[in-house]
């Protein structure tokens, strides 16, 4: 998704002729930053679903999808 994004606003910047005014290299770091706080924060959720006792959670999910059904 990163990835994708990154190529859309490269397009839109090339489609309304701003091209030349792009920083790659600001874009390049922006991309590897977001990257890495992506891969740091599925990591860091996967240990804590895994030590984590979610029942509760899920009967709160349920609860509230019942409600949002009868708003």
């Amino acid at each position: 998704i990163i990835i994708l994004s990154m190529c859309l606003e490269v397009y839109r910047f090339v489609a309304r002729g701003e091209f030349v005014c792009v920083n790659i290299y600001g874009l390049v770091c922006a991309f590897i930053v977001a990257y890495a706080v992506g891969v740091i924060a599925i990591k860091s959720m996967l240990r804590l679903t895994e030590k984590a006792n979610l029942n509760g959670f899920a009967l709160y999910l349920i609860f509230i999808a019942f409600v949002s059904i009868f708003i």
